[in-house]
C-alpha cells in the first residue's frame, strides 16, 4: 500500500511540475501558451505510465507546441479551490494510511489508526490482541491449569464420647480435602470494527474434591449427637449401630463444572490510548456443584468387612445454576508486553437443586421410621431458588510473541443460595418432612491460582 502511495505521489509531482512549466513559461515568459490543436495520436503516447516531460518554449521561439508532444492532463482541483487549513490536499489524502478490510477478513476495520502506543513504543498487545486490524487474528484459543480449594461448611457434629455426649470428637468440618488440579479451555472468534467484538465459549472443571476421616475413642466406644430415635433396621433400633459403636466414618466428595458463552466487547486501540484498556462482556453461564456426604458407623464387636455390621447415612445434593452474567476486564500496561489485569463478573441464576437422602445398612437393608407415618427412606426432593454467583480474576499477562501470550493469576468464585449436604441432615434423623424441605441458606467459595497460554490465529 505504501509503495503504491509513493508511486502515485511521484507521478503527481511530476505531472504538476510539467503542467506548471508548460503553462507559466518558467524560462521567462509570463503569458499563457498557445496550444496547437491536433487530431493525431502519436504512437509513442499510448500510456501515462512513463510520460515524457513537456519542454516549455523559450521566449524567443514561436509559441507553438508540436503535435507530437501533447501535454498530460492537469490533475483535478478539489471542490473549493486550493488547499485550506481545514481541507486536506490531494497529497495529504494520498499519504494518509487506511485500514484495509481484507487484512483481517472483516467487513469494516474501522478506526484508521491501527496501533496503540506505550510511552511512544507500539506494544504487541495492541497488535495481537485488541487493536491493529491489519495484523489482528480472527480466532483465539487458550488453555489454563487451575489449582483450587473450597471453604468449609458449617460444623455438623457427628461423633462424641460415649460416656459424655458434651465431649465432641469430630464433625463434618474436620474432613480435610486437599486442593485439586483443574483445567480451563477458552475458544473464541473476533469480529472487527471500530468497536471490536468476540464470541467465546469457556469450560473449566477440577478433579473431584475428596476427604475421609475415621474416628475412634481409644478402648472406649463412640456415640453420635444426632438423634436416631424411632428409626429401625429390620426391626432393630438404629441406636445399636450409631451409639456405643467401635468407630465412625466421615467421607465427602465434591465435583464442579462451569460452562459459559459470552459476547465480549472491547474498543479498538488507537494512537494515544495510553496505559489503560477496558473491555466488557455479557453472556449466559451454567455452573454445576455436586456434593456427597457419608456418615458411617460399625457396631460394637462388628467389622467393616461385614455388611450387616455397618450403617450408613448419606446425602447427595446437586446444584444446577443457569443464568445471565455481566463482567469486564480492566488492564494496566506496565511495559509494552506486560499487562496487569482485574476481571470481575457477576450473575443472577436460577438454581435447580436436587437432593437424595438415604439411610441403610451395608447389606442394603433400608431404614424405617415410626415418627412420621407414611414417610419412607430414601427421601428424594427438588427445589428452585434464586442464587448469585460472582467471580474475580487478578493477574498478569505477558505477550511474548506476535500471536502467543501467557498469564498467571488468582481466582475467587463465590456463590450464595446453594444447598450443602451438611445442612440437609437434621438433628432428629427421623424428621423426613424437614429433609424434604431443602435448606439453601448456605454459600460456597472456591479460590486458587491459574496459569495458562493463549494463541491467536
Amino acid at each position: 500500500m505504501k509503495i503504491l502511495h509513493v508511486t502515485l505521489l511521484v507521478g503527481f509531482v511530476v505531472l504538476s511540475a510539467t503542467t506548471a512549466q508548460a503553462q507559466f513559461g518558467l524560462y521567462g515568459s509570463p503569458e499563457m501558451l498557445n496550444l496547437q490543436e491536433s487530431t493525431a495520436t502519436p504512437a509513442a503516447y499510448t500510456s501515462y505510465a512513463t510520460p515524457e516531460l513537456v519542454r516549455p518554449i523559450p521566449p524567443y521561439a514561436s509559441h507553438e507546441v508540436a503535435a507530437s508532444t501533447p501535454k498530460p492532463p492537469a490533475p483535478p482541483v478539489p471542490a473549493g479551490g486550493e488547499k485550506t487549513p481545514d481541507r486536506p490536499s490531494v497529497v495529504d489524502q494520498m499519504l494518509s494510511e487506511s485500514c484495509e478490510p481484507a487484512d483481517c477478513g472483516c467487513a469494516d476495520c474501522g478506526c484508521g489508526t491501527t496501533y496503540g502506543t506505550f510511552g511512544g513504543v507500539t506494544g504487541w498487545f495492541e497488535r495481537a490482541i485488541a487493536g491493529g486490524c491489519q495484523t489482528q487474528p480472527v480466532w483465539y484459543a487458550s488453555v489454563s491449569t487451575l489449582v483450587l480449594g473450597r471453604d468449609k461448611a458449617n460444623q455438623l457434629w457427628t461423633t462424641c464420647d460415649a460416656g459424655d455426649v458434651t465431649t465432641k470428637l469430630s464433625g463434618t468440618q474436620d474432613i480435610n480435602m486437599a486442593w485439586q488440579w483443574g483445567g480451563e479451555i477458552r475458544f473464541g472468534r473476533r469480529f472487527c470494527g471500530c468497536g471490536h467484538r468476540a464470541l467465546e465459549a469457556v469450560y473449566w472443571t477440577t478433579e473431584p474434591f475428596t476427604g475421609r476421616l475415621m474416628t475412634r475413642n481409644g478402648a472406649a466406644q463412640v456415640d453420635s449427637p444426632l438423634n436416631f430415635d424411632d428409626i429401625f433396621f429390620g426391626g432393630a433400633a438404629a441406636d445399636l449401630w450409631f451409639n456405643g459403636a467401635d468407630e465412625h466414618l466421615l467421607q465427602r466428595r465434591n465435583e464442579f463444572h462451569n460452562v459459559e458463552i459470552n459476547m465480549v466487547h472491547y474498543p479498538a486501540f488507537c494512537e494515544g490510548s495510553g496505559y489503560w484498556d477496558f473491555s466488557w462482556l455479557a453472556g449466559v453461564r451454567y455452573f454445576r456443584f455436586e456434593e456427597e456426604l457419608l456418615f458411617g458407623s460399625v457396631r460394637a464387636g462388628g467389622t467393616w468387612s461385614h455388611g450387616a455390621d455397618q450403617a450408613y447415612l448419606t446425602d447427595q445434593i446437586e446444584n444446577n445454576l443457569i443464568g445471565f452474567q455481566l463482567g469486564c476486564d480492566a488492564g494496566y500496561r506496565v511495559a509494552p508486553q506486560w499487562r496487569l489485569f482485574v476481571a470481575p463478573r457477576f450473575g443472577v441464576y436460577d438454581n435447580h437443586i436436587r437432593n437424595f437422602f438415604e439411610l441403610h445398612l451395608g447389606d442394603a437393608t433400608r431404614a424405617t421410621q415410626t415418627a412420621y407415618p407414611g414417610e419412607v427412606y430414601p427421601v428424594s426432593s427438588h427445589k428452585d431458588v434464586l442464587s448469585f454467583l460472582g467471580q474475580i480474576d487478578l493477574g498478569m499477562q505477558w505477550q511474548f510473541s506476535q500471536r502467543w501470550s501467557a498469564k498467571v493469576g488468582y481466582r475467587v468464585v463465590a456463590i450464595t443460595g446453594v444447598g450443602l449436604a451438611d445442612n440437609q441432615i437434621p438433628n432428629q434423623v427421623a424428621d423426613i418432612p424437614t429433609i424434604n424441605n431443602i435448606d439453601t441458606n448456605a454459600d460456597l467459595i472456591l479460590h486458587g491460582a491459574f496459569v495458562g497460554v493463549e494463541y491467536n490465529f
